[in-house]
């Protein structure tokens, strides 16, 4: 018989149960898989948090006007640049790690949270998917021999993303 999920006070508490280090980590105490189904929530938003940046006047200015010519509002351009230099500076760390040449592939999360599948140094994806399980899969098919480098989704202990794994 399965052990009953307690109620949590909190998310902090939740997320402390079910992480790492807690008495959750290994869920199938809790839950019975093989009766499990596949759920889709189109309408979950990840979760935001506030903060407060102080930027000068003059780059302000310079988002409006790139906003403005996108026609987005430009906090939601900014969202975009930080999202695109974040992955890019992840692709520049694992070059220096595995230096990816011919014969690597990537699959990123994209901001509208679908998965993107690039080669090293692409300007523009090969594929993009819905799915993390369809954008490798799309992948295999693109590249059959090249060594796929995943982007995990699930943010780490210390508060941002992990690195990138094989599947």
């Amino acid at each position: 018989m399965k052990k009953a999920i307690p109620e949590f006070k909190s998310e902090a508490e939740e997320f402390e149960f079910w992480s790492s280090k807690g008495e959750g980590t290994d869920s199938t105490k809790f839950v019975d898989w093989s009766q499990a189904k596949r759920a889709r929530f189109p309408n979950l938003k990840p979760t935001l948090r506030t903060i407060s940046v102080r930027l000068p006047v003059a780059m302000i200015e310079d988002l409006k006007i790139l906003a403005n010519k996108r026609d987005v509002p430009y906090q939601s351009l900014l969202k975009v640049f930080l999202a695109e230099r974040l992955t890019e500076e992840r692709r520049r760390e694992i070059g220096i790690i595995t230096s990816p040449a011919k014969g690597h592939s990537f699959i990123e999360r994209r901001p509208g949270c679908d998965y993107a599948i690039r080669r090293p140094g692409a300007e523009r994806a090969s594929g993009v998917e819905r799915t993390q399980a369809k954008a490798i899969e799309r992948a295999r098919e693109i590249e059959p021999k090249a060594a796929l480098l995943v982007e995990r989704v699930r943010d780490t202990n210390a508060g941002g993303r992990d690195k990138w794994r094989k599947p």
